[in-house]
């Protein structure tokens, strides 16, 4: 029979019953692991337990959780009460009389066969309804729950306060206590901020190892120890650093400790420990990419260059060599090497045809190592890149330019003489010439012929200056007279010459050279065209200050003679001392003498020169009495000399006596002849000085007049060219080119101008002391410049031109034009007055001085030389540029002997005088322009341009100029 209400009663009490116990024996146990675990925390943390310290501390937790722990397990297994014992503590709890629950439970359980069935539904009832009456109620004694659920819980919260407040302890210990052998830091309260640098740390490199240290307490020292080197490490010290973010690694105040490793290969373990605790273990690994460490390349040059070999760093400029040079590249790596790969590109980004990969192959030696070979044959841009041998792409890449060298042409100049060269007939000139080329070069072959006939190729021997042979010279003379070379006729010629490159060599050449011969007597009319009043006053002042020169060792001797005479008795031996005075007087003496006569000849040589000037013949007359006097000082001197050697080497007193009254006798002699440093020479000498600055000053104003002139007639031209845009109209673009062209002209007339009127206004002033009525006129034409607004006129020029004015430029020229023509006569009347100004000098009368200033004006204008020779073409204007060779011509610049520097060294050619008798003993000499100091930029006076092509010169000039723009 069925007891439902007793059933569920004895079922849900006994479940409740188990779990009941059950949870008052996991209370206990959940006590006992918290209490213990608190205890390891705090053990550890104060103690920093080594590793057997903290497995003792495992064991002890596992020990007491599984003592604690079993009678858990061991009532869950047990499950929960049987049906009778659940009965009867119900029965207990409920107070149940006359066990009801029981006997029910038992009845229900029988046979039914042997009971009376009314007694047995009775019971049944009775205990029904005795678990009905219980209501529901819980029997479950819970005070002992109760009992044991409190100090679980007291421990649960004083668990998480201790984290709560400690969370650091607990995540020190924790891990510790999970993993005894991990060797984790035990707890500290010094915190560790740890990095590497620099990030990343690349295979075989330097990196340092940082750490900055925080929580209480002096930190004054800080180890690092790497864990993989050895089972017991030793601790390498770290040392202060300024800041964490730099490489100092000297004593500071800072906590940050730093330590450096040189080499950082593979993955190192390691931590940070100071005296208040260590760090948790940190890995400072190196990343294997691969790195260029080092990259060089070996140059092998074409057999043809003789080029040894050469070996250089590669940098990201580039790479520079001889197009047809095999380079090898070497790189090294800092880890081992798989391969790599080198891009050529060309120049043109555009164009990908010879765009070339080549793969870098590995040294089987050195595994870090690699190289490559390509030729040289294109320029462009180079990139290397590599790859480890563990696959890893490298972090850098060498790129750069890429730059094949040609090999260029040689050159080849002619140096001396120019390329425009004047000559007389029969004369030799040396021509000098150089090759050189960046690779080799071979032998000049010069190329000459006369006027338009072919050249001859003459090979000439070769001298190189160099080992490599890239530069050699040569030299070859031409002979005017083996030529048969005419006046009017014209040598031309150039030089030639290869490089030494295989297969079709380079070649060069230089431009055409011309020798143009003149005639003897042209040739000597040009050089002393150049003789200038200038050049005479630099003559002369050069001649006295040799005089000044002279007549100080005179007064030097004078007084040795002097004090000779009072020193030496009559018929008395002399003495050492004596003796030795005479020997320095008599030294003195020869050397006075020797400088005379060497004076007296170069004057004497001088005063037979040709006259270029009628005031010559004066000048030179005065030089001819100069070199006579002077000659006598020598004379004089020389023969003291020999009296007082003789009076010295006299052997007995008769001798003694005999020389010494001789000695006087010239001595007296030599004292009373004071020409020509005294009397009416030096007076004479003064005036020939004034009257030469005299000359100097008046040619200096006329010739800044000659400049005024020619601005005239230039402007002239100029208004007649400006003609044809004189009509009303727009200016075609080629019309405003003229124009513009024609302005630049109009500009450099104004510039001229300008300064030809401060330089005449400057020399002006200059002579206004000895030419005052002349400098006046000259200070007048400057001031007419400035009254008749010449200048701001020719500006309007210029500014009309450039805006395209046509008829306003036009108006203007003619009016700047006519301006100039009214400063002509005044000009012309400057110049006249000079030779009123300047009457006797040089004891010259009037009309012949005005002939000799008229002579140095027409000097600039010596007339030219035409085609004289058979077939020869003559000399053309437009060779602007030339130089002269031929003989020292008497009175020419730089060719006399009275400086103290002798021959003034010139330029141009060089050569030997063979045509004439009287020119075998005349040194050769250059002649060159540019000998006198007058400034002009007229064509009367272009520096390096004979007289003879100055005028052509000049249109010349002005024609190019024009073309040009």
């Amino acid at each position: 029979m069925k007891t439902p209400r007793i059933d569920e009663l004895v079922r849900r009490t006994g479940r409740s019953l188990w779990m009941a116990e059950a949870g008052e024996w996991f209370l206990r146990a959940l006590l006992a692991v918290i209490v213990v675990f608190l205890a390891a925390v705090v053990v550890d943390a104060g103690y920093a337990l080594p590793v057997v310290g903290v497995v003792l501390l495992d064991v002890l937790l596992l020990g007491v959780a599984g003592f604690v722990a079993w009678p858990v397990v061991v009532r869950l297994a047990r499950g929960r009460p049987r049906d009778r014992q659940t009965a009867v503590y119900i029965e207990k709890r409920l107070q149940v009389p006359d066990n009801r629950l029981i006997n029910a439970l038992d009845i229900a359980e029988q046979d039914a066969a042997g009971m009376s069935a009314a007694l047995r539904d009775e019971v049944i009832a009775r205990g029904e309804a005795a678990a009905a009456e219980s209501g529901g109620r819980s029997v479950i004694d819970r005070e002992a729950l109760k009992r044991a659920a409190l100090p679980a819980v007291i421990a649960v919260v004083g668990l998480i306060l201790a984290y709560v407040v400690m969370p650091s302890v607990f995540h020190a210990v924790v891990p510790r206590l999970v993993a005894p052998f991990a060797d984790l830091p035990p707890f500290t309260l010094v915190k560790f901020d740890i990095h590497t640098d620099p990030q990343p740390i690349y295979h075989g490199k330097p990196g340092t190892i940082r750490v900055t240290l925080s929580g209480p307490g002096v930190h004054d020292q800080a180890q690092v120890v790497f864990l993989d080197e050895s089972e017991q490490p030793a601790p390498l010290p770290m040392y202060r650093v300024s800041s964490a973010r730099t490489d100092k690694v000297e004593p500071g105040e800072s906590n940050t400790f730093a330590m450096r490793v040189d080499r950082v290969e593979g993955a190192r373990r390691f931590y940070i420990r100071t005296p208040r605790g260590r760090s948790a273990v940190h890995t400072l690994t190196a990343n294997t990419s691969p790195l260029i460490e080092q990259a060089h390349a070996t140059y092998s040059y074409p057999a043809y260059t003789g080029w040894r070999g050469t070996t250089g760093a590669i940098t990201p400029a580039g790479i520079r060599t001889l197009t047809g040079t095999q380079v090898a590249l070497h790189i090294v790596s800092n880890v081992p090497l798989g391969g790599g790969e080198l891009k050529l590109s060309p120049a043109d980004e555009t164009d990908h045809t010879v765009e070339r990969s080549i793969q870098l192959i590995p040294d089987a030696d050195d595994p870090r190592a690699a190289q490559l070979t390509f030729p040289m044959d294109v320029s462009g841009r180079f990139e290397l890149t590599l790859t480890g041998a563990d696959g890893k792409p490298g972090v850098d890449t060498l790129a750069g330019k890429l730059t094949a060298l040609p090999d260029r042409a040689p050159k080849i100049d002619i140096v001396d003489p120019q390329r425009q060269v004047v000559a007389p007939e029969g004369w030799q000139i040396e021509a000098h010439i150089t090759a050189g080329d960046d690779i080799g070069v071979g032998p000049i072959t010069l190329h000459h012929g006369l006027n338009d006939n072919p050249t001859t190729p003459t090979p000439l021997p070769a001298t190189f200056t160099d080992k490599h042979h890239t530069v050699t010279k040569s030299d070859y003379t031409f002979d005017l007279a083996e030529t048969q070379a005419k006046a009017g006729d014209v040598v031309k010629y150039y030089a030639a010459v290869n490089d030494n490159r295989p297969g079709t060599p380079q070649s060069a050449e230089t431009p055409i050279y011309a020798i143009h011969i003149i005639t003897l007597e042209q040739y000597m009319d040009i050089a002393r065209s150049q003789y200038r009043i200038d050049d005479i006053n630099r003559e002369f002042e050069a001649i006295l200050e040799r005089l000044g020169d002279l007549e100080a060792q005179r007064n030097q001797l004078l007084e040795q003679l002097a004090a000779l005479k009072e020193q030496i008795p009559f018929g008395e031996p002399l003495t050492d001392a004596q003796r030795q005075a005479m020997a320095k007087l008599e030294s003195t003496l020869n050397k006075y003498a020797e400088e005379a006569a060497s004076l007296a000849d170069a004057l004497s040589e001088r005063a037979e020169q040709a006259s270029l000037y009628e005031f010559e013949d004066a000048y030179k007359q005065m030089l001819s009495d100069l070199s006579k006097q002077i000659k006598e000082q020598s004379e004089q001197s020389g023969s003291l000399a020999d009296t007082v050697r003789s009076m010295r080497d006299a052997g007995n007193a008769d001798q003694l006596a005999l020389t010494g009254s001789a000695m006087r006798e010239q001595a007296d002699r030599f004292e009373m002849l004071r020409e020509p440093f005294a009397g009416g020479q030096r007076e004479r000498t003064q005036t020939a000085r004034e009257d030469l600055e005299r000359l100097q000053l008046a040619e200096a104003m006329m010739a800044q007049g000659e400049r005024i002139r020619r601005v005239a007639q230039e402007q002239d031209e100029l208004a007649v060219r400006l003609a044809a845009l004189a009509e009303p109209r727009s200016l075609t673009a080629e019309e405003q080119r003229r124009a513009d062209a024609l302005a630049q002209e109009q500009a450099r007339l104004r510039e001229e101008l300008s300064d030809a009127a401060r330089a005449l206004r400057e020399a002006a002033e200059n002579a206004s002391g000895l030419l005052p009525n002349m400098s006046g006129g000259a200070l007048s034409v400057a001031d007419r410049i400035d009254e008749l607004r010449i200048v701001p006129t020719q500006m309007a020029v210029e500014n009309a031109s450039l805006s395209g004015n046509g008829p306003l430029a036009h108006q203007a020229a003619l009016e700047a034009a006519e301006k100039l023509d009214s400063l002509l006569s005044d000009v012309q009347q400057n110049q006249a007055q000079a030779s009123i100004e300047m009457d006797g000098c040089f004891n010259l009368p009037r009309q012949n001085m005005q002939n000799a200033l008229q002579q140095m004006a027409s000097a600039r204008k010596v007339p030219g030389i035409g085609s004289q020779g058979g077939s020869g073409a003559g000399m053309s204007g437009a060779m602007a540029t030339m130089s002269m060779v031929g003989p020292s011509v008497p009175g020419q610049p730089g060719g006399d002997s009275l400086t103290r520097e002798g021959r003034r060294g010139g330029r141009g050619g060089r050569g030997d005088a063979v045509s004439s008798e009287v020119d075998v003993d005349m040194q050769a000499e250059v002649i060159h322009t540019d000998a006198s100091d007058n400034t002009a930029t007229s064509a009367l006076q272009l520096p390096g341009v004979p007289v003879v092509y100055r005028e052509q010169a000049a249109a010349y000039f002005r024609r190019i100029a024009e073309e040009e723009k």
